[in-house]
């Protein structure tokens, strides 16, 4: 199971790079579809956040059931929110978006349902 945890961020990482640095500066996509391009990153890093918790912050953090996964999703939300608004003040030179905030709370929702969903109850089955 750790090794499906760490390709799910291992890929999830590559296609935050890949829109990033390859499908938003040199592949034109239509006006329609703008908006995904422009928040995938953030719907994508969001949805990450269980497994980058688990996989590098297992020291701290056991993600062994529903509710602590649920706390560190939170937590990842916080300071995604903290990030976005700080882009409100001119000095760090980025903009702010409400849309970069929804898709992120999406991206946390369902990185929440897949972790709980797929990892907390295999994990559970294989203890006992």
């Amino acid at each position: 199971m750790q090794q499906n945890k760490r390709w799910i961020l291992i890929i999830g990482l590559l296609l935050i790079v890949l829109v990033k640095f390859i499908i938003r500066p040199f592949v034109v996509v239509p006006p329609s579809l703008c908006l995904y391009r422009d928040v995938a990153p953030n719907l994508i890093s969001a949805f990450l956040i269980p497994f980058g918790a688990d996989l590098f912050l297992k020291r701290w953090f056991q993600l062994i059931d529903k509710r602590a996964v649920l706390w560190i999703s939170i937590a990842g939300l916080f300071i995604i929110s903290l990030n976005e608004i700080a882009q409100l003040f001119p000095v760090f030179r980025r903009t702010f978006d409400y849309f970069d905030l929804i898709f992120s709370l999406i991206g946390v929702s369902l990185g929440y349902l897949v972790f709980t969903r797929y990892f907390i109850c295999a994990d559970t089955k294989e203890l006992q």
